[in-house]
């Protein structure tokens, strides 16, 4: 007996029009790995699910998930049944909505300032991020629908924490936190453009980007810095559009909770690995640079941009490692040590940052 499809599998359980549970099941056929996420209506994400059967999951068997929930996996798709009292339904086949393992949702604000729109190609600079992502198992979507005012332009003196983090209030207070319709299936995070980050830096030092996070808020969002890139002097076969492209993909990478692989309490790797949460020009040669950027492009649409471990964190881990406000940077099993906290940031304000010598 083989695996269904790779990919999502999902199933909401209504009583009449009204949600009552979620259901993802993700399949990886290749690794032989299952992971399932159930959420029940009315409950924040900290009070219900998920459920990972891990590896060599048994085809056909039924595997108990959920509160009277019963999984069953063959050839021909996922299945679930409930025996709870009050819910119980036959064995219903589950939808497989992508063959990729989640979807997030990038919503997108600009600063109100003409230059940053003009500084880029923007629908090229997106789409090398969603190449990146789909590479990597994840549909992305981007979306401005819910767009909030953003707070007045900082001007020259660049963006400061406390413009940043009433920037993120604003967004979150927006949102809900217990749709099982929603935040079941799909990983929201906020994305700011910006066109000055350098405020919260010490002088001599240029923010590409940042993640936005604190003690008791972890992992908001993350924001990238236009005039940054355009003041830096880049290696002639590299592009300023996709050096930022690449700053986007890492910083949303820490909001996914994936860490610098060279600064890993447990087993760190060297700076050179073949993943984009890397920094390239900490490499000692441009020779060695652009032989690793070519590696990387390469590897864009598959096996992708992140090493084996930190797509299995992507497709697998826990919700509460991926969602924003969930557990804690660092808490998923890629442990940071105390180098990687920026000596400018506030022991209760820590925003990660991604900073570069002019």
């Amino acid at each position: 007996m083989t695996y269904p499809p790779r990919g999502r599998y999902e199933f909401t359980l209504k009583r009449g029009a009204t949600p009552v549970a979620g259901f993802v099941v993700r399949i990886e056929p290749e690794t032989k790995t299952v992971s399932v996420d159930w959420h029940l209506t009315g409950k924040k994400r900290d009070g219900t699910g998920p459920k990972s059967l891990g590896s060599e999951v048994p085809l056909g068997a039924d595997v108990a998930v959920g509160p009277g929930f019963v999984l069953r996996i063959d050839a021909n798709g996922v299945w679930l049944q409930s025996n709870n009292a009050g819910a119980p339904f036959a064995m219903t086949k589950l939808t497989h909505t992508s063959r990729n393992f989640r979807n997030m949702i990038l919503e997108v604000d600009f600063e109100n300032d003409p230059s940053v729109k003009r500084a880029f190609n923007w629908g090229s600079f997106f789409g090398i991020v969603k190449r990146a992502y789909e590479g990597a198992g994840i549909d992305v979507e981007f979306t401005s629908k819910n767009k909030r005012p953003l707070v007045p332009g900082p001007g020259t003196a660049g963006w400061t924490e406390k413009q940043l983090n009433a920037t993120m209030k604003k967004y979150f207070d927006s949102r809900p936190d217990g749709d099982v319709t929603d935040l079941a299936t799909a990983l929201h995070f906020y994305f700011l453009v910006g066109r000055n980050g350098n405020a919260m830096v010490p002088r001599g030092y240029t923010l590409f980007g940042i993640m936005f996070d604190t003690d008791s808020k972890p992992r908001e969002g993350a924001a990238i810095f236009t005039d940054s890139m355009q003041q830096q002097i880049m290696p002639p076969w590299l592009g300023k559009e996709m050096a930022l492209a690449m700053t986007a993909i890492h910083e949303i990478g820490h909001a996914l909770n994936l860490e610098h692989p060279f600064q890993r309490n447990v087993r760190p790797l060297p700076v050179d690995s073949l993943t984009v949460m890397t920094y390239w020009r900490k490499l000692p040669t441009e020779a060695a640079q652009y032989q690793w950027w070519q590696a990387i492009m390469a590897r864009m649409d598959g096996p992708g941009v992140f090493l084996p471990d930190e797509l299995t964190h992507l497709h697998h881990a826990n919700p509460l490692a991926l969602f924003p406000r969930g557990q804690a940077f660092g808490a998923a099993g890629f442990e940071l040590g105390d180098d990687d906290r920026d000596g400018n940031a506030s022991p209760t304000k820590r925003h990660r940052t991604e900073k570069k010598k002019k």
